[in-house]
């Protein structure tokens, strides 16, 4: 039989394995505040907030006892947002193969 991971918050709670997917959550929530990944704040009048979503990945242990690690992350979700009005920059941490290779040669 094949394993399926939850699709939503609704289905980890009713999952089998649920136990392990609050803790899993609970772990992502506990990482998001000790990052300080947002600032709780009150809600514009008139202003939509852009909603989130849970994923839920189930890793196979790669350990010699091979035990399971169950990982759920909190995601925006960021098509609801518009230009502008929500956000100003967008940033994505992206590495050129060229400056990879130029700190490779500057090392060496």
């Amino acid at each position: 039989m094949e394993y399926k991971e939850p699709k939503s918050y609704e289905e980890a709670l009713s999952h089998p394995d649920s136990k392990e997917w609050r803790i899993a959550m609970k772990a992502e929530m506990n990482s998001l505040a000790k990052n300080e990944t947002w600032t709780l704040v009150e809600k514009p009048t008139k202003q939509k907030i852009v909603g989130c979503k849970w994923i839920y990945k189930l890793k196979e242990g790669t350990d010699e006892g091979g035990k399971k690690k169950y990982k759920a992350c909190l995601v925006a979700k960021g098509y609801t947002q518009r230009e502008g009005v929500d956000y100003n920059d967008v940033f994505s941490l992206v590495v050129k193969y060229k400056t990879i290779r130029l700190v490779l040669a500057l090392v060496a």
